[in-house]
């Protein structure tokens, strides 16, 4: 498990039991802005996303982490392509609630 601390949140992979806060975590505003997110999501599409993310991560195909912050998966933030010169495409989601609060950012500087 790779965890990178920081003031406010934690990074850590995502773990088959944090289905129901990243299903949370996915309100009506996040898919209309990120297209490929089903629609309506459910509890399944999470716990077939950990999996996903699992897997991928074992494989340093996509590198997920979790934003938690006071025990809970508040979002994700993924270093996906990655390419042999360590070059990344970076994506992230948070949950609407925690917008504006420097926590994405903090996630994004944030290095080990």
């Amino acid at each position: 498990m790779v965890i990178i601390k920081s003031k406010k949140i934690v990074l850590r992979n995502l773990k088959e039991n944090d289905y129901r806060d990243i299903y949370r975590n996915i309100s009506k505003k996040v898919v209309e802005w990120l297209p490929n997110i089903p629609s309506p999501y459910s509890i399944n599409d999470a716990k077939s996303y950990i999996r996903q993310s699992i897997d991928n991560f074992r494989k340093n195909k996509t590198l997920d982490f979790g934003i938690i912050l006071e025990g809970e998966v508040i979002g994700t933030i993924s270093l996906e392509d990655i390419d042999k010169n360590k070059k990344a495409r970076l994506s992230y989601l948070l949950r609407e609630d925690y917008w504006n609060r420097g926590i994405m950012t903090e996630a994004v500087n944030k290095k080990n």
